[in-house]
């Protein structure tokens, strides 16, 4: 482990999420086309291969927000999140790249051009609902900007319920299930210039207590899995008082993440070290941070985790 927590270290990840982030800036310059949705295909290969390559530098990159326009940032994470809960879900490989280029123009896809783009929080809130029980509602809203090829990538077994219902009512279009999922994941618990992040934590549990239907297992036990009530880059406090940030998940043993540990109970700096959780039975996650929160009391320290929330304005 490089520096007080884990590092974003990986070069080509580095590339590419810089080279989405890029073309995600492009696009949102332009009116909204067909020519302009394929030409984020590409940036969504590299990020698929990074994120094949070395998941883990990729979901910490994930974790941080624009300042100057808070859809480039998300665009990327949203691509980040939903290819790597794909995978995980069953989706074909050749399917992945193409649901990372839905998710970097789903909103560049629902307005028009540059003159509805401007970053606000009335944007926000017109693209994004703020509350997990208006899931539904998004994804019908995603369905139509999602290309129908990723309708059907995940393999799903019906309960008895929804077989007797099959026919009767339209099934669920899995590229926009796992796009508004991670959309509305994404929103809720990443930082914007007018409002602090909210728990993963509870943004988890809420989204899968609206999943409990047979065909919705495979996304969701995939989202708890990869993502975990414990996710990547989040800031907790362990059992034996000391503090840091979770640096891996483990899809066997999602509650048990590796955690980066960088502050003592006293809240004062330590030498920095990696708990792993698997195997150490004594030690358990006790509580999530929001990184402004953390009873740090060294300066540098508290402006390093405030950091983590954030690209550098104009980064690229």
């Amino acid at each position: 482990m490089s520096g007080p927590f884990p590092g974003e270290d990986d070069e080509p990840g580095e590339r590419a999420y810089s080279a989405a982030l890029r073309a995600v800036r492009r696009a949102r310059s332009a009116p909204f086309s067909e020519a302009v949705a394929g030409g984020l295909l590409e940036p969504a290969r590299s990020l698929a291969e990074a994120l094949d390559a070395r998941p883990t530098p990729m979901l910490l990159r994930a974790n941080r927000s624009t300042a100057d326009h808070f859809l480039d940032a998300h665009a990327v994470n949203v691509a980040v999140l939903c290819m790597h809960v794909s995978k995980a879900a069953g989706a074909p490989a050749e399917k992945i790249p193409e649901l990372g280029a839905a998710a970097l123009a789903h909103d560049l896809a629902r307005t028009t051009g540059p003159a509805e783009r401007s970053s606000s929080a009335a944007l926000e809130k017109r693209l994004h609902p703020l509350a997990a029980d208006k899931l539904f509602d998004h994804q019908l809203s995603l369905e139509r900007v999602v290309p129908d090829p990723l309708r059907n990538i995940f393999p799903i077994k019906l309960d008895e319920d929804e077989e007797e219902h099959a026919g009767k009512r339209r099934p669920p279009h899995h590229g926009a299930q796992v796009l508004a999922t991670c959309d509305l994941y994404e929103t809720l618990t990443r930082a914007r210039p007018w409002r602090e992040p909210g728990s993963p934590h509870e943004a988890l549990l809420g989204l899968m207590r609206l999943h409990r239907r047979a065909s919705d297992q495979p996304l969701m036990k995939a989202f708890a899995e990869r993502l975990s009530l414990f996710p990547v880059g989040c800031f907790v406090g362990l059992s034996d008082g000391r503090y840091g940030r979770v640096c891996e998940v483990h899809p066997g043993a999602p509650m048990r993440p590796d955690v980066g540990v960088f502050a003592g109970p006293d809240g004062k700096p330590v030498k920095p070290y990696v708990a792993r959780l698997r195997e150490a039975d004594h030690l358990s996650v006790d509580r999530v941070y929001p990184g402004i929160l953390l009873p740090l009391r060294d300066a540098r320290q508290r402006l390093q985790v405030a950091s983590c929330a954030w690209w550098p304005p104009g980064h690229s």
